[in-house]
Parts: structure tokens; C-alpha cells; sequence
């Protein structure tokens, strides 16, 4: 059963990760779409995710906690061998997107009052900012 405070969201991430992040997502929790979907970049940054060399990315969408969603957050980015997370809070739900262009185990926070750079370095720091995030919309 879904937390009545569940926070909608849509993940994207390098193909080869959805099953195992499906996976321990529903473990935690999260109710998940069926499917995965073929991500399609927000505006301005197609070009960035459109060089070959890339593997196919999609997405997952559901809702959870946000408490889950933020440990699991915290625990993909510590994985991470390169980039980091983009999150994105002013839409209806939270957009996570992989970025290979920002540095190791960063995280960077859109919100309605303005951006914020996170650091995986920092844990707890790093939850906590995580866990006060909800979407705008």
C-alpha cells in the first residue's frame, strides 16, 4: 500500500540500470508504471543526450515516499561511476534525470526558489534535502 503522502516521480537512467532500480524501488515501496518509457530530454538540453556513443535511456515513473525515494536516491548517486542526478521539482512530479556532464555524486536541485548543488560526499545533508523536496505542480 502507497504512503497517502506518496510523491509522484519519473526516474531516468541508463537502460541497463531500470530492472535492477525497478526492482528495488518496488521493494521499497514505490507503486511503479508497467512500463518503462523512452526518455525524451526537457528543452534546451536534446543535443546533450544525443550523441550516439550513449546508451539508451528511460524512464520510470510511480510514486513513493518520499523518504524511500530519497534514500534510494542517495544510494544510486553514491553508485554512480560518473555525472550525477538532475531533480527537478516544478512540475507535478519529481523529474530525476542522470547527467553525465555534472561531476561524480553531485546533485543538482531545481525548485521554485531557485537551484542548489548537492554533494553525495555529504549524506545525511544530502537525504535531508531530499526528503523536504515535493513537486510544485
Amino acid at each position: 500500500m502507497i504512503d497517502r503522502d506518496a510523491v509522484p516521480f519519473d526516474w531516468a537512467m541508463r537502460s541497463s540500470s531500470i530492472e535492477p532500480m525497478r526492482a528495488a524501488l518496488a521493494e521499497a515501496g514505490a507503486a511503479l508504471e508497467e512500463e518503462s518509457v523512452r526518455f525524451v530530454p526537457p528543452e534546451g538540453l536534446e543535443e546533450e543526450y544525443a550523441h550516439p556513443a550513449f546508451e539508451p535511456i528511460l524512464v520510470i515513473a510511480g510514486a513513493m515516499s518520499i523518504g524511500y525515494l530519497a534514500d534510494r536516491i542517495v544510494r544510486a548517486v553514491k553508485d554512480m561511476k560518473r555525472g550525477g542526478l538532475i531533480i527537478d521539482a516544478r512540475g507535478e512530479s519529481l523529474s530525476i534525470i542522470e547527467n553525465q556532464s555534472l561531476d561524480r555524486g553531485s546533485v543538482l536541485v531545481f525548485t521554485e526558489d531557485g537551484e542548489r548543488l548537492l554533494d553525495s560526499s555529504k549524506p545525511v545533508e544530502l537525504a535531508d534535502a531530499l526528503r523536504a523536496l515535493r513537486p510544485a505542480g
